[in-house]
């Protein structure tokens, strides 16, 4: 399975408009940071007003002790939207009988 770097976020209205929100990006160190869109940003929306910096980016998350295993790593907003331990075992069978190693699920996958 090949290794995905960063992803595309989008939204999607009401009137199906879609805007570029930004991208999930994974640094040399590993971790994953977001950049926000430069069209996105002139919307004025803020996406996690207290944890995800609103500028020029990219921003990689904080955390006390134990948190990033929470967060997979990830600002909160991001982490919400990842399947449960059901889903994700349920996304891990169906890669494993894709042929390729249950480990080869990762969180940009």
């Amino acid at each position: 399975m090949k290794r995905i770097d960063s992803v595309e976020v989008w939204h999607t209205g009401p009137q199906g408009h879609r805007q570029l929100m930004g991208q999930l990006a994974r640094n040399s160190r590993g971790a994953i940071g977001f950049t926000i869109d430069a069209g996105f940003l002139e919307t004025g929306w803020r996406l996690s007003p207290f944890f995800l910096p609103q500028g020029e980016g990219p921003f990689v998350p904080r955390f006390e002790a134990g948190q990033e295993r929470v967060f997979h790593g990830l600002f909160g907003l991001f982490a919400d939207s990842l399947p449960d331990a059901f889903g994700m075992a349920v996304a891990r069978r169906s890669v494993v009988q894709a042929g390729c190693e249950a480990g080869a699920l990762e969180l940009l996958s």
